[in-house]
């Protein structure tokens, strides 16, 4: 039981591989992978430019102050999410499209992951 299980695992690594962000599984299929940004201080972070799918935020503790997320490359314009991260610890899954970028500014060292396609 545990041989069988050991050769499918097996099998099923060797029909995978990981290429810029996607895992090609053996019968043609592509399967988008999400790729994270860590962000630790008070700034200014571009996630990602162009379109993507901002999968959610985990905001694991730091200083308390704002979380904001633009559909954009900068700082302003679309806001896709904005909180107040005093008592946010948690995740916030959000699976949103975002056309322009996505851009995250945090008021504080807040200690945020930004997971995305």
């Amino acid at each position: 039981m545990v041989r069988n299980l050991f050769l499918l695992i097996l099998f099923v690594l060797c029909l995978c591989s990981i290429s810029n962000a996607q895992v090609n599984v053996g019968n043609g299929s592509v399967l988008d992978a999400y790729q994270y940004n860590y962000i630790n201080s008070a700034s200014t972070t571009v996630v990602k430019s162009g379109a993507g799918i901002l999968k959610g935020l985990v905001v694991t503790g730091g200083s308390a102050g704002t979380i904001v997320v633009y559909n954009n490359i900068i700082g302003s314009g679309p806001v896709i999410s904005n909180f107040d991260s005093t008592n946010a610890i948690a995740n916030y899954p959000l699976n949103i499209v975002f056309s322009s970028g996505c851009t995250v500014v945090t008021s504080a060292a807040t200690k945020i992951t930004v997971s995305y396609i």
